[in-house]
């Protein structure tokens, strides 16, 4: 993935999560507002494991995660779900090589893939557990990446211009997960990693996620 350099940082990361996306081409549309994926006050409270053995953490399936009215919603509508990518080649197409490396290992995880049909259009989700938090948010934030912190979220986000055109990202940090989302804007990454990160919470009710 070639980035030639950062272009912009997020802005108000706090609600760019809330707005909704862009169709895949174009002029790109002033973004609007709508519900916020997630908030400070909605950080759920732990529960404990009926049996005191430490629970599975369980990543829902793509669909589940992102329903396609939502990704028809926040893209284009004629956005479809493509199907699951390999997460090894997902986490080597990662920007650096410390990032990748920061990153190896990540289990259990899932990486989705929608977009238009014969089309360069689409955006992508990964959503893993069991990698160096700590040390993907230095890397992040020496790439250029904004960050913010809410309840339990750790928020980092930004835009880069490539070779094919502009790309923005929204990586959430919260106990042991960590969310990706890439899109053509940070309305629709920030969305898209929100709905994971509400997708999540349901799914393990006894993480404090």
């Amino acid at each position: 993935m070639n980035r030639m350099r950062v272009a912009a940082a997020c802005a108000g990361v706090a609600v760019a999560l809330g707005l909704t996306g862009c169709a895949p081409s174009g002029p790109t549309p002033t973004p609007t507002p709508t519900a916020e994926p997630f908030t400070a006050s909605a950080v759920p409270t732990a529960t404990a494991s009926p049996t005191g053995a430490p629970a599975a953490l369980a990543i829902p399936e793509c669909e589940a995660m992102v329903s396609i009215e939502l990704a028809r919603a926040s893209f284009s509508e004629f956005t479809e779900y493509l199907g699951e990518l390999s997460t090894a080649v997902y986490l080597a197409d990662l920007a650096s090589p410390e990032l990748v490396a920061a990153s190896a290992g990540a289990t259990p995880a899932r990486a989705c893939l929608w977009g238009v049909p014969n089309s360069d259009g689409g955006f992508t989700l990964f959503v893993g557990s069991g990698v160096d938090g700590a040390r993907i948010q230095a890397e992040l934030i020496a790439e250029g990446f904004s960050s913010v912190t809410m309840g339990t979220v750790t928020a980092m986000e930004a835009t880069f211009d490539t070779v094919i055109g502009s790309r923005a990202d929204t990586h959430l940090f919260t106990g042991d997960v960590w969310i990706v989302a890439h899109g053509t804007d940070l309305s629709l990454s920030g969305m898209i990693a929100g709905a994971a990160l509400d997708a999540m919470r349901a799914a393990n009710p006894s993480f404090d996620l």
